[in-house]
């Protein structure tokens, strides 16, 4: 079996947008890619949230703290998600 190369016709050639010859995810945010804490302020929040749950009567479970994890997120510019991390690994902060 041979291969035939034909050199005498026009062929058109194809330009194809950097865009597609990216990596695949390289328009998805990379998990972990947002802003951090300072130590400060993550001592701030733990303080704020235990706080918060000294006040309350059963100051057992300081996993379900009663200061919305949305509010504390937005008032210093992270997600939900890493305001119940730095809750749940207390222990590494303290």
């Amino acid at each position: 079996m041979s291969l035939h190369c034909d050199t005498t016709a026009d062929e058109e050639l194809v330009h194809i947008p950097d865009e597609i010859l990216e990596s695949p995810r390289a328009g998805v945010k990379r998990k972990g890619g947002g802003p951090r804490l300072t130590d400060a302020q993550r001592m701030e929040i733990l303080q704020a949230i235990e706080t918060a749950v000294e006040a309350q009567a059963d100051n057992k479970n300081l996993l379900k703290p009663k200061i919305p994890t949305k509010r504390l997120a937005d008032e210093y510019g992270v997600t939900p998600a890493a305001i119940r991390k730095l809750v749940k690994q207390k222990d590494k902060f303290l």
